[in-house]
């Protein structure tokens, strides 16, 4: 009877964390159709709204590591509700100004429990679930991320169009508020430091953990999923501006075609999680790459030599890319867990810092330098991916180079 309790406990906890990790993609998303009412309404640029939504990720490489030892060593819950705490005081910061400036800080807090929430939840899948069930879980957390994702454009333009922009905002407070509640009354099981050892003993921990955990194949996988994810999240910034410029489409029209594509990456998350149990992780990772590589090619093709911007051949490119993202995504993460089962904390960390690179300096490269057309875009695309494959090439090398010293010594 005890044996069944714990076990829906732990069901619970981790369906809590699929539906907290939800709610940052709902946040992330449910603001696209108000970026340009956010624009009117202070008066600024189109890049200046754009930016503020793209600081989240950025925002997170920064306090990712902290978290991540902090939850290794303090325990999960006490640094999960921490960040929920500073989402929430971003929140109310953007509800409540009326000025440009504390809308940035706004972003800016939520920006930081965001990246602390996403690591940490992350972190509790990994405590409950190992190998190929952490494959699975996986899986079903990126169905429902991206459910998430295609539906809060919708969400959001519902809620726009009888609130305002801000009460998109509110939507967001209330829901945090709800989610967060049952946390406060869970007990974590594992001993942890206890915190009159202090901060410095905690980094400490931090860093000696980080240089056993860091490696090339680490950097590696890390990259195999921020370069997708990074072009992916780029595109999702340009799209309302390319369709409205190019094709004349309403905020409506560009959300179903928005769902077009996350529904292509759910159909691939559905079949990781129906044939992991057949497969290795190692096969689902190589069709990944395949469908990736496809993309580039039909790209090179159909908008580079044919210079065709027609919607059917950018459905069928972009389609390409959101199939792949799953099967790189799920298998890396699964991969690093299982390399570092007690480091869980810095390693997530570590794959959190170098995929918000890419999710980060790809957007920003491509909204500032690409023109509102496809081609453009894609061609952006290419050359962020090159300088990222160059970093991972003079990575190895080093690594490489490190080792072998190493073993001579």
């Amino acid at each position: 009877m005890a044996k069944k309790i714990t076990e829906l406990i732990n069901s619970y906890i981790v369906f809590l964390q699929i539906l907290i990790l939800s709610l940052l993609i709902i946040n992330s998303n449910i603001h696209l159709p108000c970026l340009p009412e956010i624009q009117r309404s202070y008066g600024t640029s189109e890049y200046a709204v754009q930016l503020s939504f793209i600081i989240n990720p950025f925002v997170a490489i920064f306090v990712c590591l902290i978290c991540g030892g902090f939850a290794d060593v303090y325990g999960r819950k006490i640094v999960l509700l921490w960040s929920l705490s500073f989402f929430i005081f971003g929140t109310l910061i953007v509800i409540f100004t009326n000025s440009i400036y504390f809308f940035f800080l706004g972003r800016f807090y939520q920006s930081l429990g965001d990246g602390g929430v996403a690591l940490v939840s992350g972190i509790i899948l990994a405590d409950f679930c190992k190998g190929r069930a952490y494959a699975k879980i996986q899986a079903v957390l990126s169905i429902s991320l991206s459910l998430a994702w295609a539906g809060a454009p919708l969400l959001g333009d519902l809620i726009f169009s009888f609130f305002g922009w801000k009460g998109n905002f509110g939507f967001i407070l209330i829901l945090t508020l709800f989610l967060m509640a049952p946390l406060t009354f869970w007990k974590e099981k594992k001993t942890h430091l206890k915190a009159a050892h202090g901060i410095l003993t905690a980094l400490k921990k931090s860093k000696k953990a980080m240089t056993s955990v860091l490696d090339s194949s680490l950097v590696k996988l890390s990259l195999t999923q921020a370069v997708p994810l990074g072009i992916f999240t780029a595109f999702e910034f340009m799209m309302p501006f390319i369709y409205k410029e190019m094709y004349d489409f309403s905020v409506q029209a560009t959300s179903i075609v928005f769902f077009i594509f996350i529904s292509i990456n759910v159909f691939a998350s559905f079949l990781y999680m129906v044939f992991i149990d057949y497969t290795s992780i190692k096969t689902m990772f190589r069709m990944g790459s395949y469908t990736f590589i496809l993309y580039f090619i039909f790209g090179f093709l159909f908008l580079t030599l044919l210079k065709n911007d027609s919607q059917i051949f950018s459905y069928l490119i972009f389609g390409l890319l959101s199939f792949s993202i799953p099967f790189l995504s799920i298998s890396s993460s699964t991969k690093i867990v299982d390399n570092n089962p007690h480091h869980l904390g810095v390693a997530l960390a570590l794959l959190t810092m170098i995929r918000n690179v890419g999710t980060t300096s790809i957007p920003l490269f491509v909204c500032l330098i690409s023109k509102n057309t496809f081609t453009s875009f894609y061609n952006m695309t290419i050359l962020s991916s090159m300088i990222i494959i160059l970093i991972l090439t003079l990575s190895q090398s080093s690594f490489y180079v490190r080792k072998k010293t190493s073993h001579n010594s």
